[in-house]
């Protein structure tokens, strides 16, 4: 009889201990922890990160002619003409920058031609293995049997590039496959890549 009266005295207070611990209880599961909260942010920045480095994709074009450092050069955007003359070591004496449009904007695998003066002005522009006349593709050139002019004509390769290739071709045998010209010094698979659509090592 004691425990019926103990338990009716009390009965309320029991209920009321037990709804708070079921509430605090369910608070806690509800609240997100510090750890994941964390692993979130970082997971964040890290899908940010990759996707400002995908974005961020580097440009090249190619300059050549009358320049001291004829090749090809990385550009940003809204990167002018005069700009990549400029990282190119600048015009030679003999060019003739009067054809030439020092602001155009370049765009990714452009070709820039800087004519000498007395030549007859070319198109400032043109897609790396055409034609500035026709826009057909060109022929491509031999590396095992072209002379120092010829291989000049080869889009990124100027003077010391072609003396380059001629020693290597004279040193090993000639050229067994084009993939052979990146065992030259100066020539890197960004070169490469752009060199590849304009050569040949067979007849």
């Amino acid at each position: 009889m004691k425990f019926k009266k103990v338990l009716k005295k009390y009965y309320l207070a029991l209920i009321a201990v037990v709804l708070v611990l079921v509430v605090g209880l369910g608070f806690l599961l509800m609240r997100p922890s510090k750890s994941s909260s964390k692993n979130d942010q970082l997971f964040e920045s890290k899908s940010e990160k990759s996707s400002e480095k995908k974005s961020s994709g580097e440009q090249f074009v190619e300059i050549k002619g009358a320049v001291v450092k004829p090749g090809i050069y990385p550009i940003g955007k809204n990167t002018r003409l005069a700009e990549i003359l400029k990282k190119a070591g600048g015009a030679t004496p003999e060019a003739d920058l009067k054809t030439v449009n020092l602001a155009k904007v370049a765009r990714d695998q452009d070709s820039f031609y800087i004519p000498q003066k007395g030549e007859a002005p070319v198109a400032q522009t043109e897609t790396a293995g055409s034609s500035p006349e026709t826009g057909q593709e060109k022929e491509r050139i031999n590396l095992n049997t072209a002379d120092l002019a010829e291989l000049q004509k080869i889009n990124g390769v100027g003077a010391k590039k072609a003396e380059k290739i001629i020693e290597y071709r004279e040193a090993n045998g000639g050229f067994r496959n084009i993939e052979d010209l990146k065992n030259i010094g100066g020539i890197g698979d960004k070169t490469f890549e752009a060199l590849e659509d304009q050569i040949t090592v067979s007849d």
